[in-house]
């Protein structure tokens, strides 16, 4: 499923991104991230099942994600994972803390 989000659903979004960043302790190394981050002002999601997704699909998913981002100067965020910029590079990723 495809969303567009914009108002109150993309400022709560962007937030709750921003704060994840600073909770995997990247605040200070990638507060220029977290500012174009919270820039932001419109967000699209995918809502996807991954069990479900064959390698085509997954392959699909990263060029659409690549497009997206290249034709509105934005990055990718993947829950639990990462930030990539429009080539699916890394900005920063996110790591588990140790406990888990």
């Amino acid at each position: 499923m495809l969303h567009h989000a914009a108002h109150d659903v993309l400022r709560d979004s962007v937030e709750e991104i921003a704060q994840t960043l600073l909770d995997a302790g990247l605040g200070g190394s990638h507060a220029p991230l977290i500012q174009r981050i919270r820039a932001s002002r419109q967000l699209i999601t995918f809502e996807l099942e991954p069990s479900q997704l064959t390698e085509d699909a997954w392959e699909l998913l990263d060029a659409t994600e690549a497009y997206v981002a290249r034709l509105r100067d934005g990055v990718v965020f993947v829950s639990g994972e990462g930030i990539y910029d429009a080539a699916l590079h890394p900005l920063c990723k996110l790591t588990r803390p140790a406990s888990e």
